[in-house]
């Protein structure tokens, strides 16, 4: 709800042209029931940010005009599978003989090509991507392997996740019973979720001496002096992570029987 343009008054301006807001971010995600309407909002996000973008490329005298676009994130987050031979049950979708990322990205490219046309020939153009895409086979969960070292203590909600309620469990249901999309925000989603399900916002801190906060797999000690409830002084310090290396050097996928920690 806030302005997101500068000048403020752009916003009026680009809002009248588009007829609707601009998509700073592409739509959220509304389970398999709903893939094929969450497509066609994806399309038209694309297409309201291309008519944003040439509209501003052609009307204003620029020294960088830098466009970003998430679709082609969004797409293949959700819909990778249409593209590989690994069979997902869980993951299927019937998108109607459609190739949504294939849709997407000739969206993309069309939108590329519309600029270059605008352009003179001493602009320099350059295409960027923050990654790259692959299939995602298998989910690793450091506080729950935290938690099973006993590095990471648990106030309540333990009995459920023993029994199976946590989020990968219930994420089928929240589809079915059509919740996604409601929270407006990752982290609203994550409180909603935090009510039912076992969280980080369910540690004993006064018995805990590493967890793992962030998604690409940081661990860190809850040091005193450093954490609100830190318990880790620096004479443990040293040893704790001696330990923790040597147990996640250790840890075996029990399906394959290779490491899931690389030794380097």
């Amino acid at each position: 709800g806030e302005p997101y343009t500068y000048p403020k008054e752009l916003q009026t301006e680009l809002e009248s042209d588009l007829e609707s807001p601009y998509p700073v971010a592409p739509p959220p995600w509304l389970g398999r029931p709903r893939a094929t309407p969450w497509f066609e909002s994806l399309k038209h996000s694309l297409q309201l940010r291309e008519r944003a973008a040439l509209k501003l490329a052609r009307e204003q005298d620029w020294d960088i005009f830098m466009l970003h676009v998430m679709e082609t994130d969004s797409v293949q987050h959700k819909m990778w599978q249409d593209l590989d031979d690994h069979e997902r049950p869980r993951y299927k979708l019937n998108m109607g003989g459609a190739n949504p990322i294939l849709e997407i990205y000739q969206m993309a490219d069309g939108l590329i090509g519309k600029l270059k046309a605008s352009l003179d020939e001493t602009t320099d153009i350059m295409i960027i991507s923050d990654h790259g895409f692959g299939p995602h086979l298998h989910n690793l969960h450091l506080n729950t392997w935290l938690m099973e070292q006993n590095n990471v203590a648990t106030k309540l909600k333990k009995l459920c996740f023993n029994l199976g309620l946590v989020p990968e469990n219930l994420y089928p249901l929240e589809e079915n019973l059509r919740l996604l999309g409601k929270a407006s925000s990752g982290g609203q989603a994550y409180d909603m979720l935090s009510k039912v399900v076992l969280s980080t916002q369910n540690i004993d801190w006064s018995k805990t001496t590493a967890y793992s906060y962030g998604n690409v797999g940081q661990i860190y000690l809850n040091r005193d002096g450093r954490e609100p409830e830190g318990i880790v002084t620096e004479n443990q310090a040293v040893g704790i992570l001696e330990q923790l290396e040597e147990r996640l050097e250790n840890w075996v996928d029990e399906e394959t029987g290779q490491r899931v920690v690389a030794s380097t």
